[in-house]
């Protein structure tokens, strides 16, 4: 095998060196754009082939560099030119913004290259607001890299590396013929699923943090150098958690590669295999082949929910299973103790529960009450307000338009337009809280144990302000900003070594109380961009 490489390898280069009929005309066009979009956005960057980097920022607007070069082959030198102009009119960059504005688009356009006699390549370095999604579409990448977002992430590409970094929000990742790096750094916010047909999978995670992960490797092998790894393993694929149950799950799968769940500072060639360390889980007689009576049986524990559209108040409850309903003209009462909860619109008031997995809802016009006790909550809109609570995972609320509590035991909350009072709190995770534009005045609060709290505010929006930050950092002068003017800051030794910063003042001349807290990270208070600018 080894000498058939080296064959090809001689035979190529003889090609190149011996042979000026290869030559090629380049031509590279730099391009910058800003597009306007809401901190609640949703951004989609497609092309064809090349790269594409994404940061996330604490600002709204996108901003975007593109780098297009085209190059063209021809052993006529006038064909080539005209094959060289040919290609750079017809591979367009293009960008569009909904009339709203929550919606941005940039992409490139490109006819199929086959036969043509030239080549492309598109290099995207895209600044975007953190808190917005991204959706990235590639056919055939040199690499993408994502770096510091909150938002819902969702890659796709056929072939080149996928790279995510500091993503603390909810993550969907495929590939057909590339590898997935996937580094949190922090912790995990939200549900992650990372999926390769033939490229390797390495997601490198911090020392102590808790998830569950689900892996598998059809023809390859499932490696870590974590202890903390609790499971089973059946076949080629895991289920279990690692370092504590609950919290939110890692799901990486591939066809024909290996998948590493690395400490971060480790290697993935110190990584040992699962199948050393984890025996396969012995299957019981009965469950090889299970006897009608049994199948059953073990179906009667489960009751399930399926409606489309539903006229009237609802009350159902089940031990264990799945609630879904696309319409509900009336009130609901919803109760499941094991199993995932997905409504659309409901009318009237709303009260879910359950005991363990994630809710997804709508647009929720009555009173919301919505509880888990594990799992992500997302809700398009809670147009009455409510109360959300989750003992573990990511709050992400698109729009409240009554005073609304929102309480996560540990993850990021995200309110992306605030129309009335919020109060969020969390025990580990950052709290970001976008106010509704329009918005002059209304009460917020926001606590985090172990995080950052960063608000964004209209330009012309008043408050009474009161801020408190931890820390263990006695000469701290960073960790409270204000883009609407300086504070009256207060600093205080208290127990355990740490510090207390204790900063007020009037925004706009004052207004309703803005009360904000964090320990072991610091707030932010920005401008909200003006539209149109």
């Amino acid at each position: 095998m080894n000498s058939i490489r080296t064959l090809s390898a001689a035979l190529a280069l003889a090609l190149l060196v011996a042979s000026p009929l290869l030559a090629a005309t380049t031509k590279t066009s730099k391009f910058e754009r800003a597009l306007p979009l809401g901190m609640a956005g949703v951004l989609t960057v497609r092309t064809t082939t090349g790269s594409v980097e994404v940061v996330g920022v604490d600002e709204g607007g996108v901003r975007f560099t593109a780098i297009k070069t085209v190059t063209a082959f021809n052993t006529d030198k006038e064909k080539e030119k005209a094959l060289l102009a040919e290609a750079d009119r017809l591979v367009e960059l293009r960008e569009a913004v909904s009339a709203d504005g929550r919606n941005a688009l940039i992409h490139t356009l490109a006819p199929a290259m086959s036969g043509r006699g030239w080549r492309v390549d598109v290099r995207y370095v895209v600044w975007m607001p953190r808190t917005a999604d991204l959706r990235v579409e590639v056919v055939k990448s040199q690499q993408i890299r994502v770096v510091n977002m909150i938002g819902n992430v969702s890659v796709k590409n056929f072939s080149g590396t996928i790279v995510l970094e500091r993503v603390t929000g909810v993550a969907n990742v495929e590939s057909t013929n590339g590898g997935i790096v996937y580094m949190p750094q922090q912790r995990l916010g939200g549900n992650v699923t990372l999926k390769t047909v033939n490229g390797n999978i390495e997601a490198i995670v911090p020392d102590g943090i808790g998830f569950q992960w689900a892996a598998e490797a059809l023809a390859g092998d499932v490696r870590s150098t974590i202890p903390g790894v609790r499971g089973r393993l059946s076949g080629p694929a895991f289920r279990g958690s690692v370092n504590a149950p609950g919290g939110p799950t890692l799901t990486t799968a591939t066809v024909t590669g290996n998948v590493f769940l690395l400490r971060a500072g480790t290697q993935a060639a110190a990584a040992r295999s699962l199948r050393e360390t984890i025996p396969q889980a012995p299957v019981p007689p009965s469950q090889q082949q299970p006897a009608a009576a049994t199948l059953a049986a073990s179906r009667a524990g489960r009751r399930d929910m399926t409606q489309q559209f539903v006229q009237g108040r609802v009350d159902f409850a089940t031990n264990i299973g799945d609630i879904s309903i696309s319409e509900l003209r009336g009130d609901a009462t919803l109760s499941t103790g094991a199993g995932e909860v997905r409504l659309g619109t409901v009318t009237g008031t709303c009260r879910v529960t359950s005991l363990g997995g994630p809710l997804e809802l709508g647009d929720i016009f009555g009173l919301l009450d919505a509880r888990t006790q594990a799992g992500d909550v997302t809700i398009q809109a809670a147009r009455s307000g409510g109360s959300v609570q989750t003992g573990g995972g990511i709050i992400r609320l698109v729009y409240a338009g009554g005073p609304t509590s929102l309480s996560s035991a540990g993850g990021d909350i995200i309110v992306r337009q605030a129309a009335s009072s919020v109060n969020a709190e969390t025990r580990s995770g950052d709290i970001s809280i976008s106010v509704d534009p329009g918005a002059k005045t209304q009460r917020l609060g926001a606590k985090t144990a172990k995080g950052n709290v960063v608000l964004f505010l209209p330009p012309r929006f008043g408050a009474d302000v009161d801020i408190t930050v931890i820390t263990t950092d006695a000469n701290a002068t960073h960790l409270i900003e204000s883009s609407f003017g300086a504070l009256s800051v207060q600093r205080e030794q208290i127990a355990g070594g740490k510090t207390r910063l204790r900063a007020s003042g009037k925004i706009n001349g004052g207004g309703e109380r803005l009360e904000l807290f964090a320990e072991g990270g610091g707030v932010q208070i920005k401008t909200q961009p003006v539209p149109g600018r």
